[in-house]
């Protein structure tokens, strides 16, 4: 396992349906076809440096009470962030984004 976590934080994960986990249970459906937020969280704190496991993130997200049928909600998308302790930014726009954001850091763009 511990092996897993190494492989897994040295290169992003590309392709929901034929990733490792795309077998794992999601809401009443898989990680393959309703895990691409999960993966996009982890891809995107790993390249900004931040350490997160597809695991952890799967365990804030995936709350049995949730009955998920698909998608995750900006406000889930913002706990999630909250409870892996990422400082993160809310920005309104493509444009806003790249005025405001750094190297590193880490945004929620809102629609």
């Amino acid at each position: 396992m511990e092996e897993n976590r190494l492989q897994e934080q040295l290169q992003p994960i590309n392709g929901q349906k034929v990733c490792h986990y795309a077998k794992k249970p999601f809401g009443w459906l898989t990680m393959g076809e309703n895990g691409c937020v999960i993966l996009a969280i982890y891809n995107a704190l790993l390249r900004s440096g931040w350490e997160a496991s597809v695991e952890e993130i799967h365990g804030i997200l995936n709350h049995p009470l949730q009955g998920r049928l698909c998608g995750v909600r900006t406000g889930e998308l913002r706990a999630c962030l909250r409870k892996l302790k990422i400082p993160f930014e809310e920005v309104y726009s493509p444009r806003e984004l790249e005025r405001r954001m750094g190297i590193g850091s880490v945004a929620v763009v809102m629609r």
